[in-house]
């Protein structure tokens, strides 16, 4: 078995959602640097040749470099590493000639988690440390993941090191390593940087493998997704792992209502909302009192919030029952300035008001979005307005982006038009509203999405990481978590 040795050590990890298999909080594997070992019997993916695909993985190197995981099989061998000097490897040997390439150097750092994801498209590598972009580079097209554990020419897929098959092993990896994910395609850079921050993927089509490293104990290592085991042969297991932190985007944050009970603002700015006729309601999760229900009748909840300017960003959960114009959020102040965003049949729309010349007369202009939601189903709709451009989104998914919005009105009600809380009566559930004095990019509105989950199933006991930390009784999240209030956790400040 020849792997070349690199002139440059690396190492590599994945992670991303805490799968859990027969499991403990708090679990990684830990290598030495010189004699760590943990393998795979078996083949990631579907042991076929593949020109899209991504790996990902959570890393705390000790030191700099080492394999992070490789395939080793004759003149198909395959290795993901970082090299000693903080750059990142993607090399192998295929099919009759060595190939590999090196990029970033200095984007990996020692003793603190990180997460390393590289992404092929036909040959071409893109590698992100933390959810960065940090290099790109162009590799071998198509690889191979066909390995087997035994036979002359086939060897394991190993993890923390390169079994050479002929000569002694080399590059080890000295450090920690937790939740090797493999995906039958190419994640995008906004996937990525979400799942970098979350913990959480947009959508979890096309992942293949999730071996997560999280046992804890015992020499058996399991793939979470498919029936692929592995062994701990001379790695250790460790309590450390990484810590989840899915922030909800307190940036330029004025105001949250996440309804848990009350119309309070959660965003810590002291922006409580006043609720009218409105009745607390289960919310997507179908817990109890964490939405709100609103009628035909003069249902409203008016907010203290005033956004005078035509750049910000407004977030919201909607369940709407009724076709027409709904509101959902408005700020017109019945003299001629302020603007709505509302749900006419479905589509996202802003109505801008003004003077026509002047006040009392008034006249209006509406953007209409591109696309539209679903009646009787939960749907995200987010709205981020730049200098008069305003971009929509439905459940993650970009629309259309338009300009035209206008300054002025006086403070935003939920639920209906403005002052007027008599037009654009919404109907249905709304929860989860979040006002912003900025804009919102793409990158941002996809992890406000992300954040929706509470827990994955992929037909196996699956959980997120930091659910699963939530429900182990730890006491500390932050303020601001994503649907923190999903899972029972005391709200703290933590400075």
């Amino acid at each position: 078995m020849k792997f070349m040795q690199l002139t440059r050590t690396a190492s590599l990890l994945i992670v991303g959602l805490g799968i859990t298999v027969p499991s403990q909080l708090n679990a990684s594997l830990l290598f030495n640097g010189s004699d760590s070992k943990a393998v795979l019997d078996g083949y990631y993916l579907d042991g076929t040749e593949h020109s899209n695909y991504t790996f990902e993985v959570w890393i705390k190197p000790i030191s700099l470099g080492g394999m992070l995981i490789t395939k080793a099989e004759y003149w198909k061998e395959w290795w993901l590493a970082a090299t000693s000097d903080g750059g990142l490897s993607l090399g192998g040997a295929w099919p009759n000639y060595y190939w590999g390439t090196v990029a970033a150097p200095g984007s990996i750092t020692t003793n603190v988690w990180q997460h390393v994801c590289c992404a092929v498209s036909s040959g071409q590598a893109s590698f992100y440390v933390n959810g960065n972009l940090v290099g790109t580079e162009a590799v071998h097209d198509p690889i191979d993941f066909m390995s087997q554990s035994g036979g002359s020419l086939d060897g394991p897929m190993s993890i923390g090191y390169a079994d050479s098959g002929t000569t002694p092993d080399y590059a080890f990896f000295n450090g920690s390593i937790y939740g090797i994910k493999v995906w039958s395609r190419t994640l995008s850079a906004g996937e990525v940087s979400v799942i970098a921050s979350t913990g959480v993927p947009i959508s979890t089509n096309g992942l293949y493998n999730a071996v997560m490293l999280n046992e804890g104990s015992g020499t058996a290592i399991h793939d979470s997704l498919t029936s692929m085991m592995g062994r701990v042969l001379t790695a250790q297991w460790s309590t450390d792992d990484p810590t989840f932190r899915p922030g909800v985007l307190t940036n330029g944050l004025v105001a949250y209502y996440p309804f848990n009970g009350n119309a309070n603002d959660a965003s810590g700015n002291g922006n409580n909302a006043l609720p009218h006729d409105v009745v607390l309601a289960p919310d997507r999760f179908g817990i109890n009192n964490a939405a709100y229900s609103f009628s035909s009748s003069d249902n409203y909840i008016e907010t203290p919030v005033v956004t005078h300017t035509n750049t910000y960003s407004i977030s919201i959960w909607a369940y709407c029952n009724a076709s027409g114009t709904r509101g959902l959020l408005g700020n017109d102040d019945e003299k001629c300035s302020g603007k709505s965003l509302s749900l006419v049949n479905g589509t996202p729309d802003i109505l801008n008001v003004h003077p026509n010349p002047s006040w009392p007369n008034c006249s209006g202009t509406h953007i209409t979005d591109n696309q539209s939601i679903l009646l009787n189903t939960w749907n995200q709709v987010i709205c981020s307005v730049d200098a008069g451009t305003v971009t929509f989104y439905i459940n993650g998914q970009q629309g259309g982006t338009y300009s035209g919005v206008e300054s002025g009105g006086t403070n935003w009600f939920i639920g209906g038009k403005g002052i007027n809380t008599t037009q654009f009566r919404f109907s249905g559930f709304l929860d989860d509203v979040r006002i912003y004095n900025r804009a919102l990019s793409s990158n941002e509105v996809a992890q406000l999405y992300a954040c929706r989950i509470r827990r994955l199933t992929f037909g196996l006991p699956m959980v997120l990481k930091w659910d699963e930390h939530l429900r182990g009784n730890r006491q500390q999240c932050d303020d601001f978590k994503c649907d923190a209030k999903r899972f029972g956790c005391v709200f703290r400040n933590r400075h």
